[in-house]
């Protein structure tokens, strides 16, 4: 009898699980910076010298999106506001008499 394929739903968590692995993999070694609280978090215990448990710090993939998403919004919003910041005011623009 042939395996059965994973459901997507498990290919899916699969790929969140070893995206964020190697994501605190390259934050150990010192390749990337951590992004999230969490990722701080295992970056001290690195720093501190402990042996923290990967799997402490991986969290499921709805989490992960979540996480992601507002990762994303926060990024939008400090754009939104640099690009108002930037902008000159309308009164600047009109010819002065």
């Amino acid at each position: 009898m042939r395996p059965r394929r994973p459901s997507s739903a498990r290919h899916d968590d699969a790929f969140a699980y070893a995206l964020q692995r190697h994501r605190l993999e390259l934050i150990a070694a010192g390749e990337a910076e951590p992004l999230t609280e969490r990722e701080s978090l295992f970056l001290r215990q690195v720093k501190a010298r402990r042996r923290p448990a990967y799997a402490d710090y991986i969290v499921p993939g709805p989490l992960l999106r979540a996480e992601t998403g507002a990762l994303r919004r926060a990024r939008e919003a400090r754009e939104a506001s640099a690009r108002s910041t930037d902008a000159p005011e309308p009164e600047d623009l009109s010819p002065a008499f």
